[in-house]
């Protein structure tokens, strides 16, 4: 491995490409044949003189021809390199070179003579568009490579200028620091015409742009955050809009949208809000999907005992089922804090009680819920944090790092830069495997009239209050 050299102890080709380096060696060939094509002159000159014949003249002939020939070929092979070079390489050609040049700064503080870290720039296997550079802290320190995600992302120029740092990740033995890398300008956005078009054909997978989505099957419940026309109520109809587009199953599944404000989601078939400031019946509807729950979770415990192993609810031909409680915060008020001794489930208490058994418990049996706040300050908002620690999907509309620090480690957050955000930008993460770590996305811009779409979607699927 090379170690880090002092100013000036550099050459020019150390972070050169190979396709660089051979066009660098075609052009010094070129000039020696060039200076050799001079000397053959006089060279004829002194033969003659002592009457030596051609024969010196010959060979320096064909040596010149040699000298153009091999020119040529490592020209051509270069461009041939160049061409074929695949983006991964030349990210990681314009990585080290940023990284390792003194004259680039020297960001990580290396000293002389200590080797180099490792850096590596590989294709996501889970995303074909975006890039990890994984660098090695064998011979750094693992919290000095954490903050350069502004210097990797500088690094990038010419053809590769629009690709940034968007995310990055710690390996648990704290032996590499993972930059994932990608165009931030090439917008991954669906523009849905039709309802086919927010669709992935699998009811476990959930859209929310090309190449990303929302996985039952290894994540749960849905907190949402965002203020006014940031696009939160359209990216949650998108979400529902695939649910009800899958039907029923025979096991009782249901989606149960709640708007304690009387809204715009109110006029929608089978949601429930309050009457004249009375919300019983949301607590009844809440207490109903709670029995669902122990219901569809005891099937599947006595299925499992039937065949001698877990059975998940996708694999008994479940569909999942979706409580959506808009504005958390204002329904939540509707609950006295104190119960009554003649009604004693009709509280606050009660209320995050069997909301916390619902995220906690309810994936298992394809059980969620997505509680909507416009604020991503949750404490505040009223979220207990019990529930909010167990919501793994988190996403935050037209995000900024101050909203996001309540969702988010300031270290995750490090990477995604603040810009100006449209109606429909988030900040997601999802404990999947894979969205871990949260990631700028685009939902889907609907090009159609989604709430008569729903309200067809919701007639056709029979809602269960």
């Amino acid at each position: 491995m090379r170690a880090f050299r002092k100013y000036g102890e550099e050459n020019l080709l150390s972070f050169a490409s190979p396709s660089a380096k051979l066009v660098f060696t075609g052009c010094m060939i070129a000039v020696i044949a060039f200076v050799l094509s001079l000397l053959k002159h006089l060279l004829k000159i002194a033969c003659d003189y002592i009457n030596l014949g051609d024969t010196p003249e010959n060979i320096m002939t064909i040596i010149i021809a040699f000298l153009v020939a091999t020119s040529i070929i490592s020209v051509g092979v270069a461009i041939i390199l160049f061409v074929t070079t695949p983006t991964h390489k030349r990210l990681q050609r314009l990585l080290e070179k940023r990284l390792y040049k003194v004259s680039s700064g020297n960001p990580m503080g290396l000293t002389k003579g200590t080797l180099l870290p490792e850096i590596n720039v590989t294709a996501d296997k889970n995303m074909p568009d975006r890039f990890v550079a994984r660098i090695k802290t064998a011979s750094c320190k693992p919290e000095v490579i954490e903050k350069i995600s502004a210097t990797i992302s500088s690094a990038f120029t010419g053809r590769f200028k629009d690709y940034a740092v968007v995310q990055k990740h710690t390996e648990l033995s704290y032996s590499s620091v993972n930059f994932y890398i990608e165009d931030v300008n090439r917008s991954r956005k669906i523009r849905a015409r039709d309802i086919s078009d927010i669709l992935t054909g699998d009811v476990t997978k959930l859209i929310i742009q090309d190449n990303t989505v929302i996985d039952l099957t290894s994540s749960g419940s849905i907190l949402i955050c965002g203020k006014t026309r940031s696009g939160k109520t359209t990216a949650v109809e998108s979400i529902l809009m695939e649910v009800l587009s899958y039907g029923e199953d025979f096991h009782g599944s249901r989606v149960v949208i709640i708007d304690p404000k009387n809204a715009e989601l109110s006029t929608l078939k089978g949601c429930i809000s309050p009457v004249e400031g009375d919300a019983h019946n949301i607590m009844e509807a809440l207490q109903d999907y709670e029995q669902l729950r122990i219901q569809r979770q005891k099937y599947l415990n006595d299925k499992g005992e039937e065949v001698g192993k877990p059975v998940h609810w996708w694999e008994a031909n479940m569909k999942p089922c979706f409580l959506f409680i808009d504005e958390w915060v204002a329904l939540r008020g509707f609950f006295p804090s104190k119960a009554d001794k003649d009604d004693p489930d009709y509280n606050q208490k009660h209320f995050d009680e069997l909301i916390r058994r619902i995220v906690t418990m309810g994936s298992s049996a394809g059980c969620f819920v997505i509680i909507s706040v416009a604020e991503a300050s949750v404490e505040g908002a009223g979220i207990p944090s019990m529930i909010r620690s167990a919501i793994q999907t988190k996403i935050l509309m037209r995000p900024t790092r101050s909203e996001a620090l309540f969702l988010w480690d300031s270290s995750q957050i490090d990477a995604l830069p603040e810009r100006l955000y449209k109606p429909g930008d988030a900040w997601f993460s999802s404990t999947d495997g894979i969205n871990d770590n949260p990631m700028y996305v685009e939902f889907p811009e609907l090009l159609f009239e989604e709430y008569a779409v729903l309200q067809g979607l919701i007639s056709d699927y029979s809602m269960n209050s």
